[in-house]
């Protein structure tokens, strides 16, 4: 695994992952990459579309369009819009973000030599005060167009109707993105309270990924974000579980778009990131989805049956969902449709081997090292991991529980899953007169379809 697209990897081992705590209790993971020219700073927060529920749909949206208002300034601290564009800039870095469910994540990469700024800068901006209305209305047009343009994309579109179905009820179903009326009418004061409720110290964690000196980077980061305070209790979101469902049931939801393509999908609810059996579930889903020799593009890609074919499996600490989607034209639908359900079937049924397990064991251990040998994959990695698995976890760690893992447990695991089929089926385009069925004879019990 020596080189990675041309280039000369990282090297990371397990004695330069490295987790401390500040002196408010944040914790602070400290990644070592020795041959590293470049540093990576995060921050991320236990916040999100989960967060949103409770205050009410009116809120569906305010922790991604807060995610943009970050980078506007901050008076208090005396920097202007241009003042932080110019600050990023000196740094000779890249400065993003990312909003999920349960998780906001800001980070910058900078050079080596600019760590101590960058840690500057970034507490400056994480003095919370009055937000500017010019920039807000600014960033209100500008969030609603990125919206706009994702209802414009038909897997993304079909991706995000199936999962609101699919945790309809519960504090997933809120939709990270938001919707246009909520996008509208969402007001200064509405988010100034909710920043100040859920993105204090006591709901967040500090990454550090790089070429650095540990301890004095860790002294700067004691001295500047380990002094704001931390409340005594952190904000909190309502959980649900995963059950095994007593009987198959599918829920079908159609979206009017134009489209040339037919675009399908198939969602099911899972296992959470804190379940003892989350690194069986792992193993199940790298044999259906990870990887060219998967059983996903094989049966769907490499056969020619559709143009494209991906997967979204995420874990969240208390549930998960694994949605399939795939785009063919519509003479080819019922052929892909079909081959989608033996393929379901053949996960379901097959039994699986020491060989097989291994296999597959040493497929996710070689994306594992592709992503920890680059310092931004295994910071969006570790941003979620906290929140989804109640720790930062290092490779070795990972790899330890997947090698641990018996063939029964893998059946088990299986069965819980698939022994009924209850979750969503989505489609985008016009499949005609066809209509998709559900083998009864693959799952137990009654089969269901509502429209």
């Amino acid at each position: 695994m020596g080189r990675n697209n041309g280039e000369d990897v990282l090297k990371m081992n397990n004695d330069n992952f490295e987790v401390r705590i500040l002196k408010n209790g944040t914790p602070v993971l400290l990644a070592i990459f020795p041959d590293s020219e470049t540093v990576t700073l995060g921050i991320t927060y236990n916040v999100g579309g989960r967060n949103e529920w409770k205050k009410g749909k009116e809120y569906d949206g305010v922790s991604h369009f807060l995610e943009h208002q970050f980078f506007k300034g901050n008076p208090e601290a005396g920097l202007d819009p241009i003042e932080v564009n110019q600050a990023f800039d000196a740094l000779g870095g890249l400065t993003n973000a990312f909003t999920m469910e349960d998780t906001t994540c800001y980070y910058v990469k900078c050079l080596n030599t600019e760590l101590d700024n960058a840690i500057t800068l970034w507490n400056k901006l994480l003095i919370f005060g009055e937000i500017d209305k010019k920039e807000f209305d600014k960033e209100s047009f500008v969030v609603r167009q990125e919206f706009k343009r994702i209802e414009d994309s038909p897997p993304s579109l079909l991706y995000r109707k199936m999962k609101k179905e699919l945790h309809r009820g519960t504090s997933l179903e809120m939709d990270v993105i938001g919707n246009e009326d909520s996008l509208s009418s969402i007001n200064l004061q509405q988010m100034e309270t909710y920043r100040d409720e859920h993105y204090g110290m006591e709901n967040a964690a500090l990454m550090v990924l790089g070429n650095y000196d540990k301890e004095s980077v860790f002294k700067k980061l004691n001295d500047t974000f380990g002094s704001k305070p931390a409340k005594s209790e952190k904000p909190k979101y309502e959980l649900t579980s995963f059950k095994r469902a007593n009987e198959s049931k599918m829920k079908i939801v159609k979206v009017d778009k134009q489209t040339p393509l037919v675009f399908y999908g198939l969602g099911i609810k899972t296992l959470g990131g804190l379940s003892e059996d989350r690194a069986a579930l792992e193993i199940l889903m790298a044999y259906l989805t990870l990887g060219k020799s998967s059983l996903l593009r094989e049966k769907l890609v490499r056969s020619g049956i559709c143009a494209f074919a991906t997967s979204f499996t995420e874990l969240y600490q208390d549930v998960g969902n694994l949605i399939l989607l795939a785009g063919t034209s519509p003479q080819s639908y019922p052929v892909a449709h079909d081959t989608t359900m033996k393929m379901l079937h053949e996960l379901r049924t097959m039994n699986w081997t020491q060989e097989l397990l291994d296999k597959i064991i040493e497929r996710i251990e070689y994306s594992y090292r592709s992503n920890s040998e680059e310092p931004m994959s295994m910071l969006m990695g570790q941003a979620t991991s906290l929140w989804r698995r109640g720790n930062f976890q290092s490779m070795e760690d990972r790899l330890f529980e997947l090698n641990n893992i018996s063939l029964e447990t893998i059946h088990v695991v299986r069965d819980k899953l698939l022994g009924n089929l209850n979750g969503i089926y989505g489609i985008i385009g016009d499949i005609g007169d066809y209509e998709p069925s559900f083998p009864q004879d693959t799952w137990k019990g009654s089969f269901e379809i509502v429209q």
